[in-house]
């Protein structure tokens, strides 16, 4: 177990919580709300902190259409603000939003910034998975400038 990051410790602070400590594998989580856990897991090597969470499972009905969607939204990280989606190995596969945070060249405001758009970013997912289409609310700052290759 290693120190628990500044971004970390400033996110508690900012939020007015108890301060986050990490566990034995170098981990933490948050609870949002009734359904939402972002857990985080610090990689003192890298100096990286990475963030994931669950957001549902990939129904059988239009799982084509459905990872098709996923992969467009991870297209440059158009559609999930700079996060990434992903399925796990179970049977029906879950699936994830992860983000990974370059501790050293990010500002605790930065972070909590980031946060926020993943938390936000994760709950639209989890609503488009269970059927609902709202629209993502991915900032458009944080949106590259690419061009389409269509």
């Amino acid at each position: 177990m290693t120190a628990t990051p500044p971004l970390l410790l400033h996110l508690a602070e900012h939020t007015g919580i108890a301060p986050l400590t990490l566990d034995d594998s170098d981990c933490c989580a948050l609870r949002f709300g009734e359904e939402l856990t972002v857990t985080f897991r610090w990689l003192p090597e890298d100096e990286r902190l990475v963030m994931f969470t669950l957001l549902d499972a990939l129904p059988l009905e239009g799982r084509a259409a459905r990872l098709t969607e996923l992969l467009r939204a991870n297209f440059f990280w158009k559609g999930t603000g700079d996060a990434t989606l992903s399925i796990d190995n179970s049977e029906p596969p879950r699936v994830l939003l992860a983000q990974r945070i370059e501790a050293r060249h990010t500002t605790a405001v930065e972070f909590v910034q980031a946060m926020e758009w993943f938390v936000d970013s994760a709950g639209t997912w989890r609503q488009q998975l269970r059927g609902r289409r709202p629209e993502p609310t991915v900032p458009a700052s944080s949106l590259p400038v690419m061009p389409s290759f269509a």
